[in-house]
């Protein structure tokens, strides 16, 4: 699951001295390159996997710093999500997060006192009971771990651990940088010229940004980026600029940046300058380009008015690019009114990915489980029966849906291609806390109805329209289909939120399908097509995070949150996954 923006309390203290057990050597040891069946036009490998790196007893009785070979324990793997990469000729480079679905689940607590600490077959979230909290860690954040960063090379089919280190000193026994030691995890990446930088949300304040040289692999050093900016998610490339979208604290929730910095001999500063280019009222987070101009999906920021939006660029010059004299000059074309009826529902909205294919912009919604759930008992009441509850859970559930649109320097053209053509709002009506009839959605009505299907390519539990891109003349979109989670974990999220789980809840949970999915589109002129929907090999692999299409190959970087499913021969394994494709 997405990490929800949360506010951290700064009390991690003396982290360049916590996490010795994460010190890992420059070359991993990864697991046989294997085959994936069942593909509908690809063949596909599992060309490396994330290997356990910490021992587990019991909630509560673990200790720090335990790393495999485990006696008396279980082996874990916290590493969990690809959530950055990028594409640089010979190799592909990326970075992880640890455990990012505790780390959302702490986030969606508003007292986190009542975080309660649990496990499931699959997985377990500490909170507070973990080895490294209250000393050093909140209990929103308690199953934090530093990330990783990797680089695969695509002729060797070799992976290495490029996580940066430094040299050891008094001030710093266990020779890591400090920097990694702070960064929520690797969200972003791209490839400039010769340089690869990654980035990250710190846990102390700003980003984290990491550089290396693409051909040779030098560290050439890490910075913070203090300030208004707390978030850094997708880079993308126009015209030989590149630009990446931020959330900010300022007055604007977000802001676009254009990379004006270079290699530079170490320490490398001029690796890590920017320049504001566009400012929006929403955190900015996907960005990608379409005919000529960017245009950047947003979140909400919780305040009144600001819904998930798509802003567009002025046409961007092919000298220069964007600069300061843009800030102001970005045009909204698309936000979730324009689609949700229910007006509290759509300010739970979010975009997911986004890209350009013939012609078109195609994009999807994202859906943080129960987070529309929790914002509708705040503005509509607190649910006062069981059946309420049943209704309040199932009213706000939402899948993603799949919208394409173009000519929006003119009139704009949108078509709805997977979706509802009515979806439940609420109405004060029938007494206390009131009901959730269905209403037609908000589109123009010659265009309510989706051309392809419904959402979530009919599948229900597809709630994060996670990456996209083009490849071998499609466009591939994957998924969050979380529905292995909601078999294993719905009851506990609901007790958190002081909500029962009755029979109601637990027969419209019942659907199950688990594994991410993947489609694509071959022409805009028919629907998408099936490739995977049990999570390309791996059923416990509910996301598709990113992908990088290559002039051969398309690499998945897969999501799976399940820490405890360690043993190989006792079915799939948790974990990130990256995932090569190539056509049949």
């Amino acid at each position: 699951m997405q990490p929800h923006r949360m506010s951290i309390p700064v009390v991690i203290i003396s982290l360049s001295f916590l996490f010795l057990g994460q010190v890992t050597p420059k070359a991993d040891a990864q697991p046989p390159n294997q085959q994936i069946f069942g593909l509908g036009t690809t063949n596909g490998f599992v060309r490396a996997q994330a290997q356990p790196d910490e021992c587990f007893s019991s909630i509560g009785h673990n200790f720090p710093f335990s790393k495999p070979p485990c006696f008396f324990s279980t082996p874990k793997v916290n590493q969990a999500y690809i959530w950055g990469m990028t594409d640089a000729g010979a190799d592909i480079w990326f970075g992880t997060i640890a455990n990012p679905q505790c780390i959302t689940e702490g986030g969606l607590v508003s007292d986190p006192s009542q975080l309660v600490p649990y496990q499931t077959d699959s997985w377990v979230c500490e909170f507070g009971s973990s080895p490294y909290s209250p000393t050093f860690l909140p209990a929103i954040i308690g199953d934090f771990r530093p990330p990783q960063i990797f680089v695969y090379n695509k002729s060797t089919k070799s992976v290495m651990n490029m996580t940066p280190t430094a040299p050891v000193s008094s001030s710093n026994p266990f020779g890591l940088d400090p920097l990694v030691l702070t960064t929520l995890g690797i969200h972003a990446a791209a490839t400039i010229g010769n340089l690869v930088l990654l980035g990250g949300e710190s846990l102390l304040g700003g980003i984290n940004l990491f550089a290396f040289r693409a051909d040779t692999h030098e560290y050439l050093g890490a910075k913070n980026i203090a300030g208004a900016a707390y978030n850094i998610r997708q880079f993308t490339i126009l015209n030989g600029n590149i630009y990446t979208g931020v959330a900010t604290h300022g007055s604007f929730g977000g802001e676009i940046l254009k990379f004006t910095g270079s290699i530079s001999p170490n320490p490398c500063d001029s690796c890590f300058t920017f320049e504001v280019v566009g400012q929006l009222d929403g955190q900015a987070v996907y960005i990608t380009d379409y005919k000529g101009r960017l245009v950047v999906g947003t979140w909400p920021t919780g305040v009144p008015g600001v819904l998930a939006s798509i802003y567009m660029s002025p046409l961007v010059p092919t000298t220069g690019g964007l600069t300061a004299a843009n800030l102001s000059q970005w045009t909204k074309i698309w936000d979730a009114s324009m689609y949700e009826p229910d007006p509290v529902i759509a300010r739970a909205y979010a975009m997911g990915a986004m890209f350009s294919y013939q012609g078109y912009l195609y994009w999807g919604t994202l859906h943080i489980p129960f987070q529309a759930t929790a914002q509708a008992a705040a503005a509509y009441g607190q649910p006062a029966t069981d059946q309420d509850s049943a209704n309040l859970v199932i009213g706000t559930f939402r899948t993603i849906s799949i919208f394409r649109g173009r000519n929006f320097d003119t009139t704009p053209d949108i078509d709805l291609l997977y979706g509802s053509s009515a979806l439940p709002a609420f109405s004060p009506t029938g007494g206390t806390p009131g009901t959730w009839p269905y209403v037609p959605n908000n589109m123009p009505p010659l265009k309510r109805n989706p051309l392809y299907g419904p959402a979530g390519f009919g599948n229900p539990y597809n709630t994060y329209t996670w990456s996209m891109n083009v490849w071998n003349n499609r466009l591939w979109i994957g998924t969050m289909d979380w529905s292995y989670q909601a078999q294993q974990g719905t009851q506990t999220v609901l007790k958190a939120l002081n909500m029962p789980y009755t029979t109601p809840i637990q027969q419209f949970f019942a659907f199950q399908n688990f594994g991410a999915d993947l489609y694509s589109f071959a022409t805009p002129r028919s629907p998408a097509t099936l490739e995977s929907n049990s999570g390309v090999g791996n059923y416990t692999s509910f996301g598709i995070r990113n992908m990088v299409s290559t002039p051969g190959s398309l690499f998945l970087g897969m999501a799976n949150a399940s820490n405890l499913l360690t043993n190989p021969f006792a079915g799939p394994t948790g974990g990130w996954e990256l995932i090569e494709l190539t056509p049949k």
